[in-house]
């Protein structure tokens, strides 16, 4: 090996790409987990906005909770560790997120009459 530096360098800079590439397929895959709605249900640029302002809305323990496992692809053990609080508690806060962001979005899981 002629330079260790530069191949410490160059995997380094490989594994923040990787990251990247994975944060990237988790955002677009966001609103899709948020609300249960097909890709093919997924609202325009406008509808970015919307989702934003749905996910602002949340309490902040659960949009905590909801940022750190769905967004970021923690567990809800590590989620628990950074929140302070039982990992059930995170699993409880996420699926109130989800059930409020449906209904702010107004996707009811065909519960619309």
């Amino acid at each position: 090996m002629d330079s260790p530096a530069g191949y410490v360098y160059r995997s380094a800079v490989n594994l923040h790409r990787r990251r990247l590439r994975h944060l990237a397929v988790r955002a677009r895959r966001l609103r899709v987990m948020a609300v249960g709605a097909e890709s093919s249900q997924l609202p325009g640029p406008g509808g970015r906005l919307e989702l934003a302002d749905a996910i602002a809305s949340l309490p902040a323990g659960q949009r905590q909770a909801f940022m750190l496992v769905v967004w970021l692809g923690m567990s809800s053990q590590e989620a628990a560790r950074i929140l302070r609080i039982a990992p059930a508690s995170v699993r409880t806060r996420i699926h109130r997120a989800r059930a409020a962001l449906r209904k702010w979005l107004g996707e009811d899981g065909g519960n619309r009459a």
